[in-house]
């Protein structure tokens, strides 16, 4: 029997208890692409301003950072995807974040291959017509679990995971949303209480802004664990779960 949403919520809630000191590093890495983010976006105005000459090298320089932290950014939702599993599945090493996040390393090109594929898809459901769009984000959506798990690429993973979704969409799509959304609310409310009371202190707007978007996004990184958690449970769940009803061999 596939896990329910609340004990997809209640089991998120106690991984977040239990395991958040482990999840640490890889929370710090995801908030560090970020700052690096933000401080080039505030030097390239600098730039702008004070030597126009050097636009064209400082959007070089823009173009290079970024192509490296969106890479950097893939490296790191690997590693704590599959740190998730490790320490839900209490495996050996599962607290050596180094050993997980250098280990990782080699699923960057097969993991961006595959949200490719899956983005591609959806995106063709999306024109065609907006609900095989829809249908292509519910059969697709292990694929990338599939792909930094069991080491399945491209298509192949895609196609099992199309499997693993055939004759229970609907029951696994309730599974994904009504947790992520139990999530979402929390963080909506976490934000707005975290950086209300920054709009009273004597900041320009300038600064104000910096400052809840930088408040934003260490309430985002803190929330991470729990969307991490919750995917990984459903995917583990369907994984050792059977179909029921036998389904014909899945094709894309």
């Amino acid at each position: 029997m596939l896990i329910t949403p609340s004990a997809i919520v209640e089991q998120s809630f106690g991984f977040y208890k239990k395991h958040w000191r482990h999840m640490l590093p890889y929370m710090g890495l995801t908030f560090l692409p970020t700052v690096i983010i933000q401080l080039l976006g505030v030097t390239s105005l600098y730039l702008f301003a004070i030597v126009p000459s050097l636009t064209l090298t400082s959007k070089i320089i823009m173009v290079a950072v970024l192509a490296a932290t969106f890479v950097f950014d893939i490296w790191i939702s690997i590693a704590m995807a599959r740190a998730t599993k490790s320490l839900l599945l209490s495996e050996t090493n599962a607290e050596n974040w180094l050993e997980i996040f250098s280990n990782s390393s080699h699923l960057i090109w097969p993991a961006f291959i595959t949200s490719l594929l899956v983005i591609l898809a959806v995106f063709t459901g999306l024109i065609l017509l907006v609900i095989p769009g829809i249908i292509f984000t519910g059969w697709y959506f292990f694929a990338y679990y599939l792909t930094i798990i069991e080491n399945k690429k491209g298509f192949d993973a895609l196609r099992e995971s199309k499997r693993m979704v055939t004759g229970r969409w609907w029951a696994l799509a309730y599974r994904l949303i009504a947790p992520s959304l139990v999530f979402f609310l929390i963080g909506v409310a976490l934000r707005y209480i975290a950086t209300g009371p920054l709009g009273y202190l004597p900041f320009g707007q300038f600064y104000l802004l910096i400052a809840q978007g930088t408040v934003a996004t260490i309430i985002n990184v803190l929330m991470m664990p729990l969307f991490y958690s919750a995917g990984m449970l459903l995917f583990l769940s369907a994984k050792s779960t059977p179909i029921s009803a036998p389904t014909q061999p899945a094709s894309l």
